[in-house]
């Protein structure tokens, strides 16, 4: 129930369905709606439309800002997985698998870590005696002068290369039969391919 406005090419018409209870307002409807044009109409009808379109399309975007908010949020609170790269360098020239522990023929290998850009030096061997991993010779803690012995801690500190300087000895081991090379990702290890 109400009114209808009908549009014709050059005037409107108003169509009371019985929805008005005074002619009044009837009549007075009538006089507003016929001293406009119809095009004036159209037109209005245009930009009311174009101004909902608009509307929904602000809506749409602040919902997609929302989301890529929301996602961005997630992201920039997910830390990145912290990646640890070693190189390790083993020696077996003078390796025997019966006296690896206590019987002289021992493993020896280079071990470096990568902090900062730059490599820390290890070294490791297989041999159970007490073996330096700053100097790699075989000497106990009480001897060194950086070890505290009130604190039991040692205050040495590892030599750092850079990267050509360890890519020069992975070069140089691959080349020698009696050494391989590993490359430790987050403690899982790949041992190189040997140059043919």
């Amino acid at each position: 129930m109400g009114i209808k406005v009908k549009l014709k090419p050059n005037s409107i018409e108003v169509i009371d369905n019985g929805g008005f209870e005074s002619l009044a307002i009837k009549a007075y409807i009538h006089s507003f709606l016929k001293n406009i044009k119809a095009e004036d109409v159209k037109e209005w009808m245009h930009k009311e439309v174009d101004r909902i379109i608009r509307r929904a399309r602000i809506e749409e975007e602040k919902e997609e800002i929302k989301k890529i908010e929301k996602d961005t949020k997630f992201i920039s609170e997910v830390k990145p997985k912290k990646i640890n790269i070693q190189v390790k360098v083993y020696d077996y020239s003078n390796y025997d698998p019966q006296l690896c522990r206590n019987g002289g023929k021992y493993v020896f290998w280079t071990t470096y870590v990568l902090k900062n850009g730059k490599w820390e030096r290890y070294y490791e061997t297989s041999a159970e005696f007490e073996f330096c991993p700053y100097s790699g010779k075989f000497t106990s803690c009480v001897n060194c002068p950086q070890y505290d012995r009130e604190t039991r801690t040692c205050h040495e500190t590892p030599v750092l290369v850079d990267s050509d300087k360890v890519e020069e000895e992975i070069k140089e081991a691959l080349k020698n039969k009696d050494m391989e090379v590993g490359i430790i990702i987050n403690d899982r290890e790949f041992l190189l391919q040997k140059e043919v």
